[in-house]
């Protein structure tokens, strides 16, 4: 084993296309932290990117709010001009081995290092290049690649394992409650802001400077994005999105239930409601809805208080929703089980990438 820079293994692709039209294209938020495999993708026929990409080559997010986002891409396409395309020098390293390199949290910090700018610091390729590790003898490669692959597919089938909960749920609220967007079973219906309480005023965002390390969540739009000293928050509250992509793209839940001591920043409204099984069943609802119409902007989606304060919502009764809770809560339980062992499964991936590469 040899210590070798990124560089010396690997090369950044600078291919243009020239006519990107119904390609799939790939932006920062088609990129998930720690999903290795590029599975999602839009096309898009007025897209301006022209950055070109190949198969099995590696997309890395050079904006420094993005650097944990590298993917292999499992198709030819496009990609935004804030993803570094890389690929595999032929004979210097397995080609399967590097997403690794480029995976572990030790090529992270020194991303992170290395990020300049002002607003929106970025990491360049020629920083990028100059980041040493160990490298195996290349007969040895094959094996490790090996490896790790069987880890990240066991990881990839324990997330598909707690997405197959996530549609149960979703099917027994419609069994239970019919179609919330054409309310078959004819329930009251109400005004958002009629069904709880708006706590937004007390929410509070910390820049990335100023923040304190701790061990309390800092929740954003699409969940915790940071652990501080402090909270603001100790109750049960429904978090949902107020700006930002995943408005309309949904990779993560737009709305998700909170319990504890947090902190939550302006880019997710706060509310409260009465009781748990209520707020369940609107975090559920959150999610079976198409809520595009009482979204703004298009550059910088948002969804603002008023138009969250005016969605209608079919409210059943109490005895249904209570019902509807105690299945979530079994559904819960087995979600945490199998939460458990995804996350022993990542810290085993996590030690052995150190092992190999730090």
């Amino acid at each position: 084993m040899g210590s070798v820079k990124l560089g010396d293994v690997a090369q950044e692709s600078r291919e243009t296309i020239e006519n990107a039209r119904d390609l799939p294209t790939v932006g920062l938020e088609h990129l998930t932290p720690g999903v290795l495999e590029l599975e999602r993708w839009e096309n898009n026929a007025e897209t301006t990117f022209s950055k070109g990409f190949k198969k099995d080559q590696i997309l890395f997010g050079r904006r420094r709010a993005y650097l944990k986002k590298a993917a292999v891409a499992s198709f030819d396409g496009v990609c935004s001009g804030d993803i570094t395309v890389i690929e595999a020098i032929p004979n210097k390293i397995d080609k399967r081995l590097l997403p690794f390199v480029v995976q572990n949290d030790v090529f992270f910090d020194f991303a992170m290092s290395r990020s300049a700018g002002g607003l929106s610091p970025r990491v360049k390729w020629k920083d990028l290049k100059e980041y040493e590790f160990n490298l195996p003898p290349i007969e040895e490669q094959a094996r490790i690649a090996d490896l790790l692959w069987a880890m990240n597919d066991a990881k990839k089938a324990y997330r598909n394992l707690l997405a197959a909960t996530n549609e149960l749920v979703k099917a027994r609220f419609v069994e239970m409650f019919g179609n919330p967007e054409s309310n078959p079973l004819n329930f009251p219906v109400k005004r958002f802001e009629e069904i709880c309480e708006n706590l937004d005023y007390r929410r509070k965002p910390i820049t990335a400077s100023m923040r304190k390390a701790g061990r309390y969540p800092y929740y954003g739009a699409s969940g915790v994005v940071d652990y501080v000293e402090d909270f603001i928050f100790d109750e049960d509250i429904l978090l949902i999105s107020e700006d930002g992509a995943n408005l309309r793209v949904r990779s993560t839940p737009i709305a998700f239930s909170v319990s504890g001591k947090v902190w939550v920043n302006n880019h997710a409204h706060v509310v409260k409601f009465e009781n748990k099984s209520l707020q369940k069943y609107i975090e559920v609802y959150f999610s079976l809805i198409d809520i595009s119409s009482c979204i703004t902007g298009s550059a910088q989606p948002k969804l603002n208080q008023a138009s969250l304060n005016n969605m209608l919502f079919s409210i059943p009764g109490h005895n249904a929703l209570e019902r509807y809770y105690q299945f979530l809560c079994q559904v819960d339980q087995t979600k945490a089980k199998i939460s458990r062992v995804l996350t022993q499964t990542e810290e085993f991936f996590k030690t052995s990438l150190y092992r190999y590469f730090s």
